[in-house]
């Protein structure tokens, strides 16, 4: 009964965490470390309670109180993906009803298995209300701000305007991601948004289309960009016809929440949520260090907890007055080349070489076989230079830096590059 009636006060819920969330920012380390403390004790108790968390600390010989920092949750196991699907599955499969008011979210599988989780009220109103967040404290009214957003076709809304969007509040605008570059723009011009969230892909599409045939697009307040890395030359192309400085890129995942966001206009500095997350990078020995792999552990997560969880990403790590940052996103783990005698090298690899060439605006890189290597090009407006002149200089790059004399390097040049099926476009795919 209670789980029902918080399920339709949601937007009442998402307002009181979104005070609560704006109130803690900007962050410091005094305010940061007693937060993380607070939550960090709530949380673990929660988990012990848990008969799948409570195996892994009986494992380890532990207890709520052998947790009390940040760094003690590194006794723990990690949390990978696969166990959390097979987790969340089981119990879902388990008793079914119990999960008849809480909220259903799905990755978008680019892994090859989407991952479906399970949110109660409470923790999608949190959840909701950090991602809100990070818009609001860069001058974004969530309550008066029209927003136009492209997502998943199963997530339309099926119904009209609501009683608030009919007095012009939570205004949203809904697009398919599936929709022609030529419609998303048509509608966003029609609507005439203050703010918009989208891939980096999808504002790629809009932009491209604007760009070629001279379509201005409606000026934006704020925009940000989600779900996948932010490339140099995407980001020119998109600030280019989208307007420079009011563009933000955000960094989570549909199991984790919110985790970081840049302040718009400043680019390589996100800021850690501190209050709703605590991120640790392991090197290959499993210790922390400034580069490595993410971990990450939600401190509002309590329906299915998220503790240690390996995201599968790359982030570089600096520290400034006594609080973590990211300075780079190198993406998922598993976007790499690899060579005949066991080498493998990672996408920012290529990334190095691509951000330097301002005569293209977007690429892919395929691994067809251990020697032949596809690379897909789409032309810069602003720069005319011949095709064969900008292949010589990417392939010479290439070659010089991985010191193989055994790949074909294969150039396609596209007027652009579709989406995958998840709306996403990966730009490293390997078929070996």
């Amino acid at each position: 009964m209670l789980e029902a009636l918080q399920k339709k006060l949601i937007n009442f819920l998402v307002l009181k965490d979104l005070i609560e969330l704006y109130n803690n920012f900007p962050f410091n380390a005094a305010q940061v470390e007693k937060i993380q403390k607070k939550k960090l004790a709530r949380l673990v108790k929660v988990a012990y309670k848990n008969p799948f968390y409570r195996k892994r600390f009986d494992e380890c010989g532990l207890t709520p109180k052998d947790i009390q920092t940040p760094e003690d949750l590194l006794k723990l196991p990690l949390l990978k993906k696969a166990e959390l699907r097979d987790w969340v599955k089981s119990e879902y499969e388990k008793n079914p009803a119990r999960f008849k008011h809480w909220f259903r979210d799905s990755t978008s599988g680019s892994t090859g298995a989407p991952l479906v989780t399970y949110l109660s009220a409470h923790d999608k109103a949190y959840n909701m209300a950090a991602w809100i967040r990070m818009g609001a404290v860069q001058g974004l009214n969530p309550f008066f701000d029209s927003t136009f957003c492209l997502v998943s076709p199963h997530r339309l809304k099926k119904q009209g305007d609501s009683i608030l969007q009919k007095f012009q509040l939570l205004k949203r605008t809904q697009v398919s991601y599936l929709a022609s570059p030529e419609e998303m723009v048509e509608c966003f011009n029609q609507e005439k948004p203050v703010f918009m969230y989208a891939n980096k892909s999808q504002y790629v599409q809009m932009a491209l289309y604007a760009q070629k045939n001279n379509v201005k697009l409606s000026p934006l307040k704020l925009y940000a960009s989600a779900a996948e890395t932010l490339d140099k030359q995407s980001r020119d192309l998109i600030e280019s016809q989208f307007g420079m400085n009011r563009m933000y890129d955000t960094y989570g995942s549909t199991e984790t929440g919110a985790l970081a966001f840049e302040l718009k206009g400043k680019r390589n500095q996100y800021i850690i949520c501190h209050d709703t997350h605590i991120v640790h990078t392991l090197n290959e020995e499993g210790k922390s260090a400034s580069s490595g792999r993410a971990v990450i552990t939600s401190l509002y997560h309590y329906g299915f907890p998220i503790i240690n969880y390996d995201l599968g990403d790359g982030l570089d790590i600096f520290e400034k007055d006594g609080l973590k940052y990211i300075s780079r996103i190198n993406g998922r783990l598993d976007d790499w080349i690899k060579f005949e005698d066991g080498e493998k090298l990672p996408f920012h690899f290529f990334y190095e070489v691509m951000e330097k060439r301002k005569e293209i605006s977007q690429f892919r890189i395929i691994q067809e076989t251990y020697h032949d290597v596809t690379i897909i090009l789409v032309e810069s407006k602003d720069y005319n230079v011949p095709h064969v002149e900008v292949q010589t200089k990417i392939q010479e790059e290439l070659e010089s830096l991985f010191q193989k004399t055994d790949i074909n390097y294969h150039f396609e040049w596209r007027d652009v590059i579709p989406f995958d099926e998840n709306g996403k476009l990966r730009m490293l795919i390997s078929k070996v």
